[in-house]
């Protein structure tokens, strides 16, 4: 069985959901993991629901793992259904570890229809929830969470989601986007004006070089205002202005 199980996943062998979705049921644990290697590979929207199901029921981390990224890929290859299903079944899903997993599985895929539900998991009152949502955005393909994950920051009350959640910020205003480069700069000075330490603010900083432009010059020169962080708005003001002065 898992040699024909391994098989299925090498080949990518399409309709041999039926096979898999049984055998993710069985009793030994070889067996089921097998089962939900090979629907990373090829599970479809059909397979949806039995994956949210094992996923809701699953007994170990590393089970709910491999069934998140299993629906993840049948989501993206099967368009707005299979995400829609994964949407309604967070609606409903009791545990934290499972509403954890599908706040990932929505991350993963990244498709604008579930940028509600993550968003709006940053507000929730289970903390492991929001530090899933937290990660998730960090990982959006463009910056339209930027405000949200701002917010966040600024609100949060859990200092590792304050960090987690403005690193995740400056991720995505470092993605490659048609942006003017005044407007990068004002996002990471929302940053800097946000972060609660120094190493949060020397992040920021050290982003702000990305951003040629004679903004990114005045706030890096403000920020040396700050001692604990001078020499490193300085250095940023340095390459800011050896990069405009090659142009």
């Amino acid at each position: 069985m898992l040699e024909l199980l391994s098989a299925l996943a090498e080949r990518g062998t399409t309709g041999a959901s039926p096979v898999l979705t049984q055998a993710i049921k069985d009793a030994q644990p070889e067996v089921r993991r097998e089962a939900l290697k090979a629907l990373i590979e090829v599970g479809t929207q059909t397979d949806v629901p039995v994956l949210l199901a094992f996923l809701n029921s699953a007994e170990t981390d590393a089970e709910r793992d491999q069934a998140g990224r299993a629906l993840a890929s049948a989501c993206r290859r099967s368009g707005g259904n299979g995400l829609t299903q994964v949407i309604t079944a967070y609606s409903s899903a009791a545990g934290s570890e499972a509403r954890q997993a599908l706040v990932a599985v929505v991350g993963n895929v990244g498709s604008k229809e579930g940028l509600p539900l993550l968003t709006g998991a940053l507000k929730d009152s289970d903390t492991a929830v929001r530090r899933a949502a937290i990660l998730a955005l960090g990982e959006w393909p463009d910056g339209e969470p930027l405000s949200d994950l701002l917010a966040t920051a600024r609100d949060e009350s859990v200092p590792a989601h304050h960090i987690l959640a403005l690193r995740s910020y400056l991720k995505l205003v470092s993605l490659p986007v048609e942006r003017p480069a005044a407007e990068s700069v004002r996002l990471v000075s929302g940053a800097i004006q946000t972060a609660r330490d120094p190493e949060l603010k020397k992040a920021a900083l050290a982003v702000l070089p990305r951003f040629v432009c004679q903004e990114a010059v005045d706030v890096a020169a403000a920020a040396a205002a700050d001692s604990a962080v001078k020499a490193e708005a300085d250095q940023a003001v340095k390459r800011l202005k050896e990069a405009m002065g090659n142009r």
